[in-house]
């Protein structure tokens, strides 16, 4: 009875943490255009997994023409490669035939690979603290006729990099994320 009443108390007392700092995103491809339902994806699931699971007070997209303030920590997201390749089970005479069973649209399988460069800095120079390379690896087979294979195969992939680039940037959770934080701001002085 006494460790529930303690417990109520506990619970009742305003927690006193420091307050989570933002993180900005940037999504950039090589220097090159990316496909725009891709980039909307990753930035889609980026997102949600940092707003769902992430260490920081909030999340925000941004580009290269308006940079985010002095103290701002920035995720640059480098896409380094996209993969992809859809591979048919059946021939193409097969596939082309007018009188082909149904069947057919489901023989076929889509293959998406994305590898990025994922790097942690801080203030106006992005100064890089954290680096890692990330990777998203999916392919998706149709299971009922009208299924986009391509598009579960690039929301699987998506969803991974996000995640990876999630557990990078949380490594070892906000109180050491802070300590790093504080270490590089000590060497900077």
């Amino acid at each position: 009875m006494r460790l529930a009443v303690i417990a109520a108390i506990l619970l009742a007392l305003p927690v006193t943490a420091a307050a989570e700092p933002p993180l900005h995103v940037l999504l950039t491809y090589n220097g090159r255009s990316i496909d725009t339902s891709v980039r909307q994806e990753i930035e889609l699931q980026l997102i949600s997994e940092f707003t769902a699971y992430g260490c920081f007070e909030s999340i925000a997209l941004y580009d290269e023409e308006t940079p985010p303030g002095d103290e701002a920590i920035t995720l640059t997201v480098r896409l380094v490669e996209i993969f992809e390749e859809t591979t048919y089970d059946t021939s193409v005479a097969a596939r082309a035939d007018p009188q082909r069973p149904r069947e057919y649209d489901l023989m076929h399988t889509a293959q998406l690979r994305l590898r990025a460069r994922a790097q942690l800095g801080i203030g106006p120079e992005k100064e890089t603290f954290r680096e890692r390379n990330i990777k998203g690896v999916a392919s998706h087979r149709p299971t009922v006729a009208g299924e986009d294979a391509r598009a579960m195969a690039l929301t699987a992939a998506t969803e991974a990099i996000a995640r990876e680039a999630r557990f990078f940037a949380c490594k070892g959770g906000e109180k050491r994320l802070q300590k790093e934080l504080r270490s590089m701001r000590d060497e900077a002085r």
